[in-house]
């Protein structure tokens, strides 16, 4: 809700950059008073985006307890989720919370690589803006300071949400080489401290990145995703 909500000010506040561009000096109050608004919309998009830092962080917490519920049949989050694993016939244990987190893993490198391209097509766009709306006329120092804190937002969330990828791929990939090893010694025993510090990283890597994964992306890429989820369970051997 929030990430939503910061995304609607961005676009109210590019609107408003993009109209000043085409006003000319005759209209300097209507100029100073969509600037005014402008800065009203900028800081209202920086507030909701940490906002949902915070609530991010409070909900990992949650999450994280289900994780750990699922993977050992625990009751510490109080309210199990249900259907959000699809490992159910596995039995509890180190081995079934390394398939959980190889299973999140996956779909968290899938949606994340998926939302890249978009995070920095927003950066260039609102740059563009903002150097064409600061060419135009003389802006005050506040108001520059206040229009370029946009950009400077969004390029942050672009750096952020590429570097978790890179970072969230690598996990995958490090569940890849362990159940290969897995599959090719017949057993998954004494891999206990290696599951465990894979897993580390991957909630360390989501606490750091607090990115929302797009729900839009997830469902319409949900069916194909399973399907080579599945494909991977039958490769490994995961039952």
């Amino acid at each position: 809700m929030f990430t939503k909500a910061s995304d609607v000010f961005i676009y109210l506040s590019s609107a408003v950059s993009i109209s000043l561009i085409f006003l000319n000096p005759p209209y300097d109050k209507l100029i100073s008073v969509l600037n005014a608004v402008n800065c009203v919309f900028i800081v209202i998009a920086v507030f909701f985006d940490q906002v949902y830092n915070y609530i991010f962080f409070e909900a990992g917490k949650a999450k994280r307890l289900d994780f750990i519920d699922n993977s050992f049949n625990t009751d510490f989050s109080g309210a199990k989720s249900q259907g959000y694993f699809s490992n159910e016939n596995i039995s509890t244990g180190f081995y079934k919370m390394a398939v959980n987190c190889f299973e999140n893993s996956f779909f968290s490198s899938q949606v994340s690589s998926r939302m890249i391209a978009w995070s920095w097509v927003k950066v260039v766009l609102i740059v563009l803006i903002f150097v064409f709306n600061a060419a135009m006329g003389e802006k005050g120092v506040v108001n520059l300071l206040f229009q370029l804190s946009l950009p400077i937002l969004l390029l942050q969330q672009a750096i952020r949400i590429t570097l978790f990828y890179t970072r969230i791929n690598a996990i995958y990939q490090s569940f890849l080489r362990l159940f290969n090893d897995f599959k090719q010694n017949g057993t998954n025993k004494n891999e206990d401290p290696e599951i465990l510090k894979i897993v580390l990283d991957y909630q360390t890597t989501l606490s750091w990145g607090a990115i929302p994964l797009s729900d839009k992306i997830f469902k319409k890429n949900n069916a194909q995703l399973s399907r080579k989820w599945n494909e991977l369970k039958a490769n490994y051997n995961i039952q």
